[in-house]
């Protein structure tokens, strides 16, 4: 495995042909140029060179957040500027961009996996339902912070009516929310059924 790193695209002006000279060496027409982009690494070396120098079996494409845009294994459709190529000998699929097999996984570092699940935040409502499913009352929570026997409770006063604000005022939850892993093992509720409730939630109108 190697990080090419970013690649940057210099514009560059190469002749197509020789240029037409004379007996004594003038040119009386010259090639004909056109100019193109090349990419090349930090240090100036074009990519050409580079994959020829370090063979790789597929080339992955990887954006700052760590996530594959593309994969290949064909190094010269890996020649894509602003981003980190990587080449591996790991055959996890190949994408192009949108729909392919690998498309949005993570690069780990070492592999390929599966990104994270997104959830989308929930409305009070919906939030507030699911926790009803599993036993937890707004009421109940607003008073267990304050509550030294409860779970719930928090000793520090600040925090505490931080919560309190979140608890009674906000109009959205998100899956991070402080109380909810508490919520979770008071409740004894495992995290993957804690995704499927907190997906089913969001599908509540």
């Amino acid at each position: 495995m190697k990080n090419f790193g970013k690649l940057t695209a210099t514009l560059e002006e190469i002749k197509l042909g020789e240029d037409i000279k004379d007996e004594k060496g003038n040119i009386v027409q010259p090639a004909n140029t056109v100019k193109i982009n090349v990419l090349k690494d930090k240090d100036g070396i074009e990519w050409h060179d580079l994959f020829k120098k370090y063979p790789h079996k597929f080339y992955i494409t990887v954006d700052d957040t760590k996530h594959i845009i593309s994969m290949t294994d064909d190094p010269e459709l890996s020649q894509i500027a602003g981003f980190d190529i990587i080449g591996i000998d790991g055959n996890y699929g190949e994408t192009y961009g949108p729909g392919g097999s690998v498309y949005g996984k993570l690069w780990d570092g070492e592999k390929i996996v599966a990104p994270p699940p997104v959830f989308p935040p929930l409305t009070a409502r919906q939030f507030w339902q699911a926790a009803l499913a599993i036993g937890v009352r707004e009421e109940n929570l607003t008073t267990g912070i304050a509550n030294k026997d409860s779970p719930f409770y928090i000793e520090d006063e600040e925090e505490r009516e931080s919560v309190l604000i979140d608890i009674t005022k906000a109009t959205s939850f998100t899956r991070d929310f402080p109380l909810l892993k508490k919520m979770a093992e008071v409740n004894k509720i495992p995290d993957t059924q804690l995704d499927t409730l907190w997906n089913w939630a969001a599908n509540i109108q």
